[in-house]
């Protein structure tokens, strides 16, 4: 026989598992996270559509006693993806296709044995496959997929171009999903790439095109970034809060667009944009009072950031802080001269020092 190949699947040798992993076979299939489980009489096979989730099941099974690699070589267990290449050279191991039903699947079977009927996981169709996430790379992802929702294990997404749900199986719920984050990451460039031409229409008077970039953060892109960061799968993800953040900030809701950054920096003190974006939020809110401390831990993380170096001279100078606001906004502009920002705080600055001196 030959065991099904879809997604990255993890094949193990049966003998191993029986005679090395702790708890033999029985022991084996407490540890299947999922049901993709195949078997023939000498393989093993459990699929998976995340690379972490392959990963963490491939150091699970090294932890019970397999032996992965060996001089570069697979010992006991191979991975194998849809292109039916493992990722480690594999001489026990034989790729190829097997007929099913009216058509091919992609399988594998051991060395010197036929492949004969093809062994799938219960409740496997044909059709199904279809409806599941193999064939899209990363950047597919990003740009074709709309997040809906995470449902019994599965994250859901809709493909933009052929209107079908596709489900992304998922099993290490620490990990976070590659999909999902490659999702985020087109989310966000679109957020930008929109915000950056809509701050160029003023001058050229566009006004219905305006409507149409804040209607599709509005309807589409703020929704979406919702769906993901509310998800109990990836509320936990500081760069979900971050992605959601952006779109709020964009539409301008400075209350929501706080808590979603204040989320962010407390699941990641260490990230940069987040503590930018906290302290914008609360500067157009009138609080540079409690932007500054926001504002000076962001330095801290990096000393030659051009923005958060002017963030921290806006805080500074709204807090009547007129000489460390000077001394921000020169460090910012030796590293940058040509910051337009960083140039009007200065003028800011300059005019508030006058008006200052004229009181005196």
């Amino acid at each position: 026989m030959a065991v099904l190949i879809e997604g990255i699947s993890v094949v193990a040798r049966r003998r191993a598992l029986a005679t090395k992993f702790e708890g033999g076979w029985e022991g084996f299939l407490r540890a299947v996270p999922n049901r993709t489980l195949c078997v023939d009489e000498g393989l093993a096979r459990v699929g998976f559509m995340s690379p972490e989730d392959a990963r963490v099941f491939v150091e699970q099974l090294t932890g019970g006693g397999l032996e992965h690699l060996r001089d570069g070589i697979c010992v006991d267990l191979s991975v194998v993806e849809q292109d039916l290449e493992p990722s480690r050279p594999t001489p026990w191991l034989v790729c190829g296709t097997v007929t099913c039903g009216l058509s091919e699947a992609a399988a594998a079977w051991l060395a010197g044995e036929e492949p004969g009927e093809l062994a799938v996981p219960e409740g496997w169709t044909q059709e199904g496959a279809q409806d599941r996430l193999q064939h899209l790379t990363l950047e597919d992802v990003a740009r074709r997929l709309v997040y809906l929702r995470h449902d019994a294990g599965l994250d859901v997404f809709q493909d933009r171009e052929s209107g079908r749900e596709l489900y992304l199986g998922r099993t290490s719920k620490d990990t976070g999903s590659s999909a999902v984050k490659f999702r985020l990451k087109g989310i966000c460039r679109e957020l930008l790439a929109l915000e950056a031409e809509l701050g160029a229409m003023p001058a050229s008077g566009d006004e219905s095109g305006a409507g149409s970039i804040l209607q599709r953060f509005e309807d589409e892109l703020e929704p979406e970034a919702r769906r993901i960061a509310d998800s109990p799968w990836h509320a936990e993800d500081a760069y979900a809060q971050y992605v959601h953040g952006l779109a709020l900030r964009m539409l301008k809701r400075w209350e929501d667009a706080e808590r979603a950054y204040r989320r962010a920096y407390v699941l990641h003190p260490k990230a940069l944009q987040p503590l930018l974006e906290l302290v914008l939020c609360l500067g157009s809110q009138g609080r540079g009072r409690e932007a500054l401390p926001f504002a000076e831990k962001a330095v801290q993380l990096d000393p030659t950031h051009v923005g958060a170096l002017g963030n921290l001279a806006a805080c500074l100078l709204e807090n009547e802080k007129i000489k460390d606001a000077a001394k921000a906004v020169d460090r910012a502009l030796a590293l940058d001269p040509t910051d337009e920002i960083n140039l009007r705080i200065k003028k800011m600055i300059h005019r508030k020092r006058r008006r200052w001196w004229k009181l005196r």
